[in-house]
Parts: structure tokens; sequence; C-alpha cells
């Protein structure tokens, strides 16, 4: 399971990419107590890329002037009781990081 991002985003080598792939590590340790799940996300040009031990990318969001304001590497999401005890959290994680992606920055981010 990974995160698939078609639309085209920034990147902190400077060039535009589509096609990236993110994989997840969920934080939850304090899942049951906070509902919340910090998650840091691994950034690939493509699948290929991450089966073949390339390096990851990073994708930023630009400033007017083309210098970075934010670099993304994580995020954290809030899951209901219902979520953290349903059947397959693993894939709710996902899902949730991918509908978070794509409201914060815009990006067309699907679960695959």
């Amino acid at each position: 399971m990974h995160l698939s991002i078609t639309s085209q985003i920034d990147t902190n080598v400077g060039i535009p990419a589509s096609g990236v792939i993110g994989n997840i590590n969920a934080h939850t340790n304090s899942i049951m107590a906070t509902g919340q799940v910090p998650c840091d996300i691994e950034f690939y040009i493509s699948i290929e890329a991450k089966d073949n031990g390339m390096s990851r990318i990073f994708p930023v969001i630009l400033n007017t002037d083309g210098t970075i304001e934010e670099l993304i590497s994580s995020c954290t999401i809030n899951l209901t009781e219902g979520e953290i005890t349903g059947a397959n959290l693993p894939n709710t994680i996902y899902t949730k990081v991918a509908a978070k992606l794509s409201a914060d920055y815009g990006w067309t981010v699907a679960v695959a």
C-alpha cells in the first residue's frame, strides 16, 4: 500500500514531478489516548525508484519568489474511536493522510 500523487508537485531539487508515491510511517503509540496519529511520509519519484533504493524526494510549497516556504515530510491525522477500533487500521490511516494532503495542498492523492 502506498500513496499515489498524480498531480504535479514542486520538489526540493527544483524540478516539478508527477506520479510521486509516498509511504507512511504512522506513530500510533498514543492513538487510544489522543486519537491523533503523527505520520512521517517518505516520498519517491516513482515506485521503481523506491524499489531500487533510490533517494527520496521532498515535496515543497514555494513562496511567490520561488524560495521554499515549507518542506513536506509529515502530517498528523485525527481518528475517531470507531476508526481506531475498526477493521484495517492501516488502510484508514493511508486514506486519512491522502485526504489531508489533498485538502492542505490541493494535490490529487489516492491510496494504491
